[in-house]
């Protein structure tokens, strides 16, 4: 039986606001040529991903300080584990880029 809080969250927008906002951003990282392992480690950063960063960070909040002020103690963990499960379809539906992003090292004194 599905905990309380995930129904509680179910039946918001909130969520696919969420979604729809990781969706767009693993898309720009798709369109610019980026891997996982450019996750990781970014080669570089634009205004447009922290637009992004800043966009989930914020309905992210608002959501876990939603169902504690409803009165659901739900450990982070557990709330972050449940938007994985979201965010590994869309994982699945975008995928990046094996190769990744090419690194220009040609001011790199060490190269």
């Amino acid at each position: 039986m599905k905990p309380m809080w995930k129904k509680y969250l179910n039946s918001l927008d909130t969520i696919e606001n969420l979604m729809r906002v990781y969706l767009e951003m693993r898309r720009h990282f798709q369109e610019i040529g980026w891997s996982e392992k450019d996750l990781d480690s970014p080669p570089y950063f634009e205004s447009k991903m922290y637009s992004y960063l800043d966009k989930f960070q914020n309905i992210r909040r608002a959501m876990l300080q939603d169902l504690h002020e409803r009165g659901f103690d739900v450990p982070v963990e557990d709330f972050n584990s449940y938007l994985r499960e979201f965010m590994t379809k869309i994982n699945e539906l975008t995928p990046l880029s094996n190769v990744g992003y090419k690194r220009d090292y040609s001011g790199d004194e060490d190269n």
